[in-house]
């Protein structure tokens, strides 16, 4: 689609993107200016006048937009596993003995262990949604299984082994129906590379994603939580800059989202996200989601006349994102990884933190290609031309 911004990976076939996605050039040379010109910490030293601060709010009002939310509703965390944690201990003061929370079998590990250890905590009940053959929920389960017990619903947007986008805002407007009180939370860190979110329609109190799958750097978490939850919120960490006094015998925490921010702010992460988010709305989503629809289109044509390899689900190219998962009957899975790389394709083996879902599948690791907004029609030709020389 736009292969020319990514000359770092110009002499391989990158098919691994959502473990890692790659940073446009134009992106990196930025943040290296970043890096000569603004290495300071934010709030100790510097006023607000400052241009790292204004940068760093900027990339707030940048993440706000996109996502169509306020401001003061985004806090930024270490990656996506932080932003569950810092939700889910936050929600615990509101959660008593047979309350409920709803999860979907297919949950990444990191939005299901934390659920799990606070239901053993405070003796709660979990639900497990089903889903169908193509991973999408299963909406009848769904309604049957939300009652006035139910305090929490924490889903997945996608899997990041079946690769389903599902219809959030359906299931939002099913989930309140049956209960207007169910806290919604979205893990979306799979489902935002692929389709963008709009918070006024899909009515979720809280979402969370990782920059990195936004073509961003490592180690920065984006965490929305609604204005009216976050009022009363219960903090699980504290230090410095989340108060705004301390005396011998007590302290006063702020009361918006910079008690929940903190110690030292990720400058140049935060920059960088609001880059890659201007970079992804010049490109426009509704062109992303053309080039993966050729793309998907292309390759599953292939896969459903090859009988090697075991995919963990097929979908309808309408509502699936560009991951494909499978295993091998013949080839063991790290083998067939290393032939690919010889060959200058790039994908991962792994349980990619899907232990739970894998196991109820018999399933311990599986192979999987993520395709990014660089890949074109013709890195499917050349993947197609080295499966077949490899099976």
């Amino acid at each position: 689609m736009n292969k020319f911004d990514f000359n770092q990976i110009s002499q391989i076939n990158y098919l691994d993107n959502l473990s890692i996605s790659i940073i446009p050039q134009n992106i990196l040379i930025r943040m290296n200016d970043i890096f000569n010109c603004t290495l300071n910490d934010i709030d100790r030293y510097i006023s607000f006048e400052t241009q790292a601060n204004n940068e760093y709010l900027k990339s707030k009002e940048i993440v706000a937009e996109f996502l169509n939310c306020n401001r003061e509703e985004i806090i930024y965390t270490k990656n996506t596993t932080e932003s569950i944690n810092i939700l889910a201990y936050g929600l615990t003061k509101n959660l008593e003995k047979g309350d409920e929370i709803i999860l979907s079998q297919q949950e990444h590990d990191s939005n299901f262990l934390i659920w799990q250890k606070i239901a053993k905590e405070k003796d709660l009940k979990i639900n497990l949604i089903k889903h169908n053959s193509n991973g999408e929920i299963d909406i009848n389960d769904l309604k049957f299984k939300i009652n006035q017990k139910t305090k929490i619903a924490s889903i997945s947007g996608c899997s990041s082994i079946l690769g389903y986008l599902q219809d959030l805002e359906g299931i939002s407007n099913i989930i309140k129906e049956k209960n207007k009180d169910v806290f919604i939370n979205y893990d979306l860190a799979s489902y935002i590379p692929f389709r963008k979110v709009d918070l006024k329609k899909i009515n979720a109190d809280s979402i969370c994603f990782s920059a990195q799958k936004l073509y961003s750097p490592i180690v920065m978490g984006i965490l929305f939580i609604n204005e009216k939850s976050l009022s009363h919120f219960e903090e699980i960490l504290i230090g410095s800059n989340s108060v705004s006094k301390i005396t011998k015998n007590d302290y006063l925490l702020y009361k918006d989202y910079n008690r929940l921010e903190y110690g030292t702010k990720n400058i140049i992460g935060a920059i960088a996200l609001g880059y890659s988010i201007n970079y992804l709305e010049e490109l426009g989503y509704e062109n992303i989601e053309e080039n993966n629809k050729k793309i998907i289109d292309k390759f599953l044509k292939y896969i459903k006349n090859n009988k090697k390899l075991n995919f963990i689900n097929i979908q309808d190219k309408n509502n699936k994102a560009p991951i494909f998962s499978f295993t091998l009957d013949n080839i063991p899975n790290k083998r067939f990884v290393e032939t690919l790389r010889e060959n200058d394709i790039i994908c991962s083996e792994s349980n990619f933190g899907n232990i739970f879902f894998l196991s109820q599948n018999n399933i311990e690791s599986v192979i999987r290609f993520s395709f990014g907004l660089f890949v074109e029609e013709s890195d499917i030709d050349n993947l197609i031309s080295v499966l077949d020389d490899i099976l």
